[in-house]
């Protein structure tokens, strides 16, 4: 079982026992439970004795070439040809180089 909490911030604040009671009983009664929680802020996640990640900001070329990658054919073929141009692109301005804004959008550009 896989189970991502994304966008959870209201969970955090008003009921985080609960949440955490709830993950540590599916996590108890589940074969091979895994869960990813999505959070802004590093102080909603305890450190797991797994792992834990910070994604911060891409440079302009990353990010570029992940919404490449994940948009596909959404995507005008001029950028495809010049990924450093789309880097500068005013979207960028609107959404960040933070790769979830990126991952949001991409579904949003496919025909």
């Amino acid at each position: 079982m896989l189970i991502i909490v994304d966008k959870c911030s209201r969970i955090f604040e008003e009921n985080k026992k609960s949440f955490s009671k709830t993950l540590k009983y599916l996590a108890a009664h589940t074969d091979n439970c895994k869960v990813i929680v999505i959070s802004r802020s590093p102080d909603d996640i305890k450190p797991s004795p797994k792992c834990q990640f910070q994604i911060s900001e891409l440079d302009k070329m990353q990010a570029a070439k992940l919404l490449l990658m994940t948009a596909g054919t959404g995507i005008q073929p001029i950028y495809h040809k010049n990924p450093k141009s789309l880097a500068e692109h005013p979207i960028f301005k609107c959404i960040g180089y933070n790769p979830q804004q990126i991952l949001h959008l991409a579904p949003l550009l496919q025909h």
